[in-house]
């Protein structure tokens, strides 16, 4: 598409369009305008005329936004460290949270209540109820990182 423009009657007149005419003279392209693409394609949030399509521009801002955020409560998860009532802080990353699932049941089908435990702070005594506590304590922070991005 062509910028172009006439003067006549002391005014400047003009316009844009595929074909320039005849009386007008072209002064350059309106593509030469807008922001390509390191591809030189254009991007998506341009009308067909060529001027900026703001809903689109809106859309794609809030999606970058959510994306990030999204990313974000992602890595935040891989990291979750919960403390209990007792002040016993423990790893609750999903990984984590499987390990101390699967410690509890075993606790529990042999009755055992304390247990040697590597906590962020090192090894230490915990009981199943801190373990318990944990786990759950790092169920609700990952329901707080995933459902602040949903």
């Amino acid at each position: 598409m062509k910028k172009f423009y006439k003067i006549e009657n002391g005014l400047v007149i003009q316009g844009s369009g595929i074909k320039t005419p005849d009386d007008m003279i072209v002064v350059g392209s309106i593509e030469d305008t807008i922001e390509r693409k390191e591809d030189g394609s254009y991007y998506e949030f341009y009308n067909l005329d060529y001027t900026p399509d703001f809903e689109k521009i809106q859309t794609t801002l809030e999606d970058s936004l959510k994306a990030i955020a999204k990313a974000e409560a992602k890595e935040a998860i891989k990291v979750i460290t919960v403390t209990t009532e007792s002040g016993l802080t423990f790893y609750a990353d999903p990984e984590s949270r499987t390990d101390l699932s699967d410690a509890i049941s075993i606790m529990v089908d042999n009755g055992i209540t304390e247990y040697l435990w590597k906590t962020v702070d090192g090894i230490k005594q915990v009981t199943l109820n801190d373990m318990k506590e944990a786990r759950q304590l790092g169920l609700l922070e990952k329901g707080k990182l995933v459902g602040a991005v949903a």
